[in-house]
């Protein structure tokens, strides 16, 4: 039955690339949208303004996205750390999880929980109760939310391969998108028509029976219409003895209508259907004896979780005459999982729908404005059984909505100083019904929290190629809907201020670029969940008095000249490309009754990755890298902690300018045994207790790529 599915899905996107390539062949080379004598071609007003918008890039690009350089342009504008991470960075290599992307870019902690889809991110110390899903950050996909409406993100449903690129604000900075939360914002631009290949086929396999195969194509039709469809499967066997095997099926694709030389509308489907393996955590010992064993009460269980997710998202946007824009969108997922454990079954149902504004325009000279708002409305049911299926004793319905509206404003005070000032306001409701079913009694719960969160910052241009930044805000974050299961009193939402301060710049030559930003964040009642025992399900959820997280983040990227080989006939640059993000975080509590001053558990205080590429101008690179934390707490006495490590990886490859791409990436050269990411205690007591999943071992992955037609390297693209 997959593997039908597997052909369905090809078939499919074969028979949308034979569709675009009629139509691009219709279209020749007289223009992007429409064949030449059509008598419905768009008017020449409408290509001239067309063709305007578009030719900072010299590339045709769809209203309701934005071009790389325009993206690229956005990040100059946030007075503090940001980044934007394009496929190229990664498609060299595996890229099957959010880690595969997220790992080169300063704040953000990332690391695959079983070494599979399941991804743990946490930014500036954000949801660091939580260490499965994602919360403490707002994900959105081309400025559509696609958090939960509780704040709840889920990892697994992130397809590398059916992103152009990701764009990440941390902290205060994710208020250009409507993000209060204190990780910010995450946004992931999918490929449409226009910037998308003409049919691209990717097969890519590797250690402990990892398979991964897509097929995609995109074009741009006639009369203003353009789509991208993609459909993928992944088979991972996992390196915990089969107790962590993955597959997944995606289907996603989006079709867009250009209606004149303003609006353009695009709707975005997406079908997915995973499988996932959980193999449980292990205690240190165990993993230096032999980290590929799974947790024994979680293999003996079939620990899984199972689930499948259907969404659609409508998007409309206006590109005006003064170069103002308005982007307007709604979506709606449904959701439905099965999840064994050890110590319970979980099925669950969820509808979410969400739905958004965004403006975005010069109101006068030198004040550009952003002003926008967020409506999120989730609907949740599940039921619980003990293990073998039977009935447990309750069953829980959750109903979520958060509204939130923001307003920024960019004055510039001169010709090297701009002034920033942002308000936020959020409106979230929480309510849940438990029905303990021995005993026919019910439990409700109905809260309701609001705060309003201003940000005022900087920007100062102390050179063509140096900027200055600085920003304090103010962040917001109410309860999860499983921050509401064995709560202790009432949970409050989280509050806290921020300030960061910092600096990026470029080389003359382009050839270097460089961010560094500082951060202290003051919180108040943060929420914090404790594993008790582990391994038991059960776990504790509350609100700590006050605590401080602050640190250090820094990206680097330099190109070092270095002609090793014969040019002969191959022009372009050649040389080394170093890459590294280092990450500074200290989570500690201030002051607590019961933890004092003692550092929060859960992530290094020092990360740093990073890359030397060799690179020849006739597309042969090869390369090696590494990773390197520190060691940190595991339980919030302090008792127990992670062990320090240090990784190596290398990889190679080619990059043909006749559009195929192949590559080797090998990762823990050295088969070091070590745990990448643990779960939170309360107090070890300085034993050795089982919450460490440890890293990927040895493993080599390779694959090939090959790519036709891809519109816009065309030299009368435009």
């Amino acid at each position: 039955m997959k593997m039908l599915r597997g052909v369905c899905v090809c078939a499919l996107v074969g028979a949308f690339a034979v569709a675009g390539s009629d139509a691009y062949a219709q279209a020749g080379s007289g223009g992007q949208d429409t064949p030449p004598g059509d008598e419905k071609q768009l008017p020449t007003d409408e290509v001239v303004a067309t063709r305007e918008a578009e030719k900072e890039d010299d590339k045709p690009v769809a209203f309701t996205s934005k071009s790389i350089d325009q993206r690229l342009e956005d990040l100059d504008k946030v007075p503090g750390g940001a980044d934007l991470i394009t496929d190229d960075l990664y498609r060299d290599r595996r890229a099957a999880d959010l880690s595969d992307v997220l790992r080169w870019t300063p704040a953000v902690y990332s690391a695959s929980r079983f070494g599979n889809s399941e991804t743990r991110v946490v930014i500036r110390g954000s949801g660091l109760r939580r260490t499965f899903n994602l919360i403490g950050v707002r994900l959105f996909q081309n400025g559509i939310p696609i958090s939960e409406a509780d704040g709840n993100a889920r990892p697994q449903l992130f397809d590398p391969l059916t992103v152009v690129a990701t764009e990440v604000y941390p902290g205060g900075n994710g208020l250009t998108y409507g993000s209060s939360l204190l990780g910010g914002a995450i946004n992931f631009i999918t490929p449409t028509g226009y910037d998308a290949d003409q049919f691209r086929l990717r097969l890519s396999s590797g250690s402990d029976d990892f398979q991964q195969v897509q097929a995609s194509s995109g074009a741009v039709l006639g009369n203003g219409w353009d789509y991208f469809v993609s459909g993928s499967q992944l088979n991972n066997g996992g390196f915990r003895q089969d107790q962590s095997q993955e597959r997944v099926w995606r289907l996603y694709g989006n079709i867009g209508k250009r209606w004149d030389d303003t609006w353009e509308t695009r709707i975005h489907f997406q079908s997915q259907d995973n499988e996932l393996e959980l193999p449980g955590s292990l205690t240190r010992a165990q993993i230096r004896m032999d980290p590929t064993q799974p947790n024994g009460f979680w293999r003996a269980r079939d620990a899984e979780r199972n689930f499948n997710v259907n969404r659609f998202d409508v998007q409309h946007t206006g590109r005006f005459s003064d170069g103002s824009r308005l982007d307007i969108g709604v979506g709606a997922q449904w959701l439905r999982m099965h999840h064994p454990l050890p110590f319970l079954t979980i099925r669950q149902e969820r509808t979410d729908i969400a739905a958004s504004v965004r403006y975005t325009g010069e109101i006068a000279e030198g004040n550009e404005l952003v002003v926008g708002g967020i409506a999120l409305i989730g609907y949740d049911r599940s039921k619980q059984y003990a293990p073998g299926g039977t009935p447990k004793n309750n069953s829980t319905e959750n109903e979520s909505m958060t509204y939130e509206v923001y307003i920024e404003d960019r004055i510039k005070l001169g010709d090297s100083f701009t002034l920033i000032a942002g308000l936020h306001g959020g409106f979230a409701d929480r309510e849940e019904t438990v029905s303990f079913d021995t005993s026919n009694t019910l439990v409700d719960s109905d809260e309701d929290y609001s705060s309003i969160n201003p940000k005022i910052g900087f920007l100062f241009d102390a050179s063509d190629t140096t900027q200055f930044y600085g920003s304090i805000s103010k962040s917001w974050e109410p309860p999860t809907d499983g921050d509401t299961i064995n709560q202790v009193g009432t949970i409050d939402d989280q509050t806290g201020w921020t300030a960061e301060l910092g600096a990026r710049g470029r080389s003359d030559d382009g050839k270097t670029h460089w961010q560094v930003t500082g951060y202290y964040s003051l919180l108040d009642d943060e929420i914090l969940t404790i594993q008790s025992p582990p391994n038991s399900g059960m776990s504790i959820t509350g609100n700590a008095d006050d605590t401080v997280h602050y640190g250090l983040e820094v990206g680097f990227e330099h190109f070092l000249d270095a002609e090793l080989f014969c040019r002969g006939e191959h022009e372009g640059d050649q040389g080394f490309r170093l890459r590294t993000a280092y990450t500074y975080t200290v989570l500690r509590f201030s002051g607590d009754d019961s933890w004092h001053s003692n550092a929060l558990p859960g992530i290094p205080p020092h990360l740093i990755r990073s890359e030397l590429v060799y690179e020849h101008p006739c597309g042969f690179y090869i390369g090696a890298n590494f990773e390197m934390a520190s060691t940190f707490n595991v339980d919030f006495a302090n008792t127990l902690r992670n062990s320090k490590y240090a990784i190596w990886g290398a990889t190679a490859g080619y990059r043909s300018p006749n559009g195929w791409t192949a590559f080797i990436d090998a990762q823990n050269l050295t088969d070091r045994h070590y745990a990448s990411n643990t779960g939170n205690l309360a107090d070890a007591g300085g034993m050795d207790t089982g919450v460490f999943n440890p890293g990927r071992p040895f493993s080599v992955f390779g694959g090939i790529e090959v790519t036709f037609g891809n519109p816009n390297r065309r030299d009368d693209a435009n």
